[in-house]
């Protein structure tokens, strides 16, 4: 009787445990936190935001337009020279290569300051196709009140009918005068506009004349520079000086011109420039312009000719050999039949 108590104890122990583990392993366990009653169905999982995004918190949207401000700290006084080409199409000219070596600027108490040395090479006709403004120069200068730009140019080559053709400059420096306030922490900019059309001439001989024709301005207290490779846009500023200039035969540069007379043809004697009105026989020139140069030193008149003039004097053709001596500007005209000395003015 006592054995069997002690088989029934066991075996009501055995079927509890056993009901008892399968009880736990059935139901499971709220989560932490989780209130009791009805469980709350967790959200979906939203995605993480893509930081390629562009954000859209305020004040940082570009106003159409308008380019934010610069947050650069500039050391002294900043000056951006720019270069861009406002010509019409040349025919069968594909490319004008502009290779500029110098370029400097001055400023009346501290003399001629080098804004750079570097050999750089700008296609006209491309700046004129993409319409941009092409950084030259941006550099931090000295603050003053700048007045004149000297640019100097390496070369010009010519592009026609896959053929690269060396055109040849009155003269390689371009002096330009303006005005631009420059001060500290600030941003001033000069642009310059060539003419390509108006610049380049051709002579009888086929040969390419390039005489710089163009625009300049300048601007002071801009608000913002923005580059994307070599091109610029600029934003803001006060506009301080708009000039346009044209380099004639003899190397000057002349306010408000178109450089070189169109309505004359061009010819090269001596490595000068000869121009003989369209509405003169050139058959009524028997002496040549070299030998008008050669007359013109040989008398000691001048020391070295800049420009050589066909013209008239009453009814008769002579060439005005345009020269220099002794620091001076001398004009020798000599007969275009004889050969013999006219007058010296």
């Amino acid at each position: 009787m006592q054995n069997s108590k002690i088989v029934f104890v066991t075996l009501a122990f055995v079927v509890f445990a056993v009901g008892a583990f399968y009880i736990t392993t059935r139901i499971q366990p709220l989560p932490k936190n989780q209130p009791q009653g009805d469980a709350e169905q967790p959200s979906p999982q939203t995605a993480p935001a893509n930081k390629n995004q562009p954000s859209t918190s305020p004040g940082s949207a570009k106003t159409p337009g308008t380019a934010p401000k610069s947050t650069t700290q500039i050391e002294g006084a900043r000056l951006v020279v720019a270069i861009k080409d406002d010509t019409v199409p040349l025919k069968d000219v594909s490319s004008i290569l502009l290779s500029v070596t110098g370029i400097s600027i001055h400023e009346p108490k501290k003399g001629w300051v080098v804004v750079s040395n570097e050999l750089r090479t700008y296609d006209l006709l491309r700046l004129k196709q993409e319409s941009r403004l092409e950084l030259m120069f941006d550099i931090n200068t000295q603050e003053g009140a700048y007045n004149q730009l000297r640019l100097t140019v390496g070369s010009v080559i010519v592009m026609k009918g896959g053929v690269a053709y060396t055109a040849k400059l009155p003269s390689g420096i371009i002096h330009i005068p303006f005005s631009l306030p420059v001060k500290n922490k600030q941003t001033s900019a000069i642009t310059l506009d060539f003419i390509a059309d108006k610049s380049l001439h051709t002579t009888g001989a086929n040969e390419f004349i390039f005489a710089p024709v163009l625009t300049v301005n300048t601007f002071s207290e801009i608000d913002t520079v923005q580059q994307m490779g070599t091109k610029i846009e600029i934003f803001g500023g006060y506009p301080r000086f708009a000039g346009s200039f044209g380099m004639d035969e003899n190397g000057d540069i002349k306010s408000n011109s178109n450089g070189i007379d169109s309505l004359s043809r061009i010819e090269i004697a001596r490595n000068v420039f000869v121009l003989i009105p369209r509405s003169m026989e050139r058959s009524r020139l028997q002496i040549t312009p070299e030998s008008a140069i050669d007359t013109a030193i040989a008398k000691a008149y001048i020391t070295q000719a800049r420009s050589v003039h066909a013209v008239m004097l009453g009814d008769n053709p002579a060439w005005e050999v345009l020269g220099v001596t002794t620091g001076r500007t001398v004009h020798v005209y000599i007969d275009g039949v004889s050969g013999g000395l006219v007058k010296v003015e």
